[in-house]
């Protein structure tokens, strides 16, 4: 009688609509319901696009109604069959296809210009994170902060007289980079989040990138708070980058899809959510703006476009050096680093900093090894290194923590040996494995010369030689070599330059090189990750011949 009290109070389903679009929307839901809780009901049946829970706009209560989309529709059809009807956390769920969010409205006629069209592509595409580039840096943007951080004109860096100018603009973007890096660290961003960005990502703390340099932090507020509660706004003096944090996930996933390539001072907006723990906890300021963000004023004599622009590329990349990593800071302030053995072979990163983020510990890391069983895994080795900002707390913690038990374990502590911090070991090794004098630079533009090579890396130290090997034609192959006098330099260099540099407009990938790097090698390991293997007998037996 129950089931047919349900068929007789609600009209079938169309089966055709769910399989089309993949989209579920339930009722009958408990308040309580969050959308970690569907997010764990539905997971099992196929991975989800989206999982939607409508709040009042006053009350910020549930509406006890939910949208969930899966990424095949089979997986939804699934999901409805045997979900509809069930009892979940005390309520009977009721559960219909659903019709896809863009399909009444956002529609572009075929009619239409082209503009309007890729415009609702981009919008229509701005949630896959396929399309994401954390570190973009509008050039516009870092000509104006490069500008007004010197107090030159705009022109007087992009001067059609200077044969350098995509030089400038790549050591001002370090430098950029460098600055941004520091006042995000000193305003509670967790930076260290931003260097392995993964599949993990924040559900209320939106990136905005493209912005212009006459944005404020009042400008982005009031755009983003139309759509939910704002938490907090972070906007560096170079206002190359802002983050936005939301009270609720679907008040950020409003203003994500209202905001996403909307035009802002002309220009439109590039968003993509932020990493995990984005902010730290600690942190509880609302607003970040220094007083510092004002134009600097300076007593001196205003320099002339040269030889402003010359001054503007020497500070740029004396900032970037200097701001190369916190791996400095460490080295000059002696031993603010403990080394922790003993450590349970399950126990994390997070764990083990979270035992004594009392103590005042910046950062924990456990060494790690390749698990020879399972590809793309680690195993850990035991030890690990805490990271304190002072000397004082290093010792302090060494006193109080020594044999503090953490997973079943005594953990012993003792003051590191190291001059260098732990973390650059695997930034190193992810960038070319042991350091050396020579740097390989990849993805080079094609209009690139040896000059522009020569004047970018010149100004982290004194460079042995620059090779760029070239094909038939003449013209380079998109690489180089740059030799420096010392190890040092060539770090100073991959430090500044190896986060988000561009030269003319193409992002420059650096590694350590080393002298079995050679031309003919680099070919030979591009044609093996390029070529797909075909298995023939013939082949296979010239290869093992080749390799005897």
């Amino acid at each position: 009688q129950q089931q047919q009290h349900q068929q007789h109070k609600y009209p079938a389903p169309k089966d055709d609509l769910l399989a089309d679009t993949g989209r579920l929307f339930i009722r009958n839901l408990a308040y309580a319901c969050t959308e970690d809780d569907l997010q764990k009901l539905f997971e099992p049946y196929g991975p989800l696009a989206e999982v939607s829970v409508p709040l009042d706009a006053q009350s910020k209560r549930s509406k006890a109604i939910a949208f969930v989309t899966f990424v095949l529709p089979e997986h939804a059809v699934k999901a409805y069959a045997e979900l509809d009807g069930t009892s979940y956390q005390g309520r009977l769920l009721h559960i219909l296809p659903a019709e896809s969010r863009d399909s009444n409205s956002g529609v572009v006629d075929d009619t239409g210009n082209f503009k309007k069209k890729r415009d609702a592509d981009r919008k229509a595409n701005s949630q896959n994170s396929l399309s994401w580039n954390s570190l973009f840096l509008r050039a516009d943007t870092v000509a104006s902060a490069m500008a007004d951080l010197h107090g030159v004109d705009k022109g007087d860096i992009l001067s059609l007289d200077a044969d350098n100018t995509a030089v400038r603009l790549a050591l001002g973007e370090a430098h950029i980079v460098a600055e941004n890096v520091e006042f995000m660290r000193a305003n509670g961003v967790n930076v260290s989040a931003f260097e392995n960005v993964g599949k993990d990502r924040s559900k209320t703390v939106i990136l905005v990138k493209n912005l212009p340099f006459d944005t404020t932090l009042e400008e982005i507020r009031n755009l983003f708070s139309k759509h939910g509660t704002v938490l907090r706004c972070v906007l560096p003096p170079s206002k190359t980058i802002a983050l936005v944090e939301f009270g609720e996930a679907a008040e950020a996933r409003a203003a994500f899809r209202a905001c996403a390539y909307r035009r802002f001072k002309l220009e439109p907006l590039y968003l993509e959510w932020a990493p995990q723990n984005t902010f730290k906890k600690a942190d509880d300021n609302a607003d970040h703006m220094p007083a510092s963000n004002a134009p600097v004023s300076s007593t001196e004599p205003a320099p002339s476009a040269q030889a402003a622009a010359a001054v503007a590329t020497s500070k740029a990349a004396a900032s970037a050096v200097v701001s190369a990593g916190p791996e400095m800071e460490v080295e000059e302030s002696g031993r603010t680093t403990l080394f922790v053995k003993n450590l349970n072979f399950s126990t994390t990163e997070d764990s083990l900093q979270a035992l004594f983020v009392k103590a005042g510990v910046v950062k924990a890391t456990i060494a790690t090894k390749k698990d020879p069983k399972r590809p793309g895994h680690t195993l850990s080795m035991g030890f690990g290194f805490l990271e304190f900002s002072n000397a004082a707390q290093a010792t302090e913690a060494l006193k109080t923590m020594q044999g503090v038990e953490l997973d079943g374990h005594e953990l012993a502590l003792k003051l590191s040996q190291r001059t260098t911090a732990p973390a650059a070991k695997p930034q190193a090794k992810a960038q070319g494995g042991r350091s050396s004098t020579k740097l390989l630079i990849r993805n080079v533009a094609f209009e690139a010369t040896k000059k522009d090579i020569t004047e970018l890396f010149g100004s982290f130290g004194q460079i042995r030689s620059v090779r760029m090997p070239k094909k038939i034609d003449g013209s380079h192959r998109g690489i180089a070599f740059v030799d420096f006098l010392t190890k040092q330099e060539a770090t100073n260099a991959l430090q500044a330059l190896g986060g988000s540099t561009h030269l003319y407009g193409r992002r420059l990938v650096m590694e350590y090189a080393h002298d079995e790097q050679s031309l003919d090698a680099l070919q030979e390991k591009a044609q093996r990750q390029l070529m797909p293997s075909k298995p023939s007998g013939q082949k296979k037996k010239v290869r093992l011949e080749n390799d005897e």
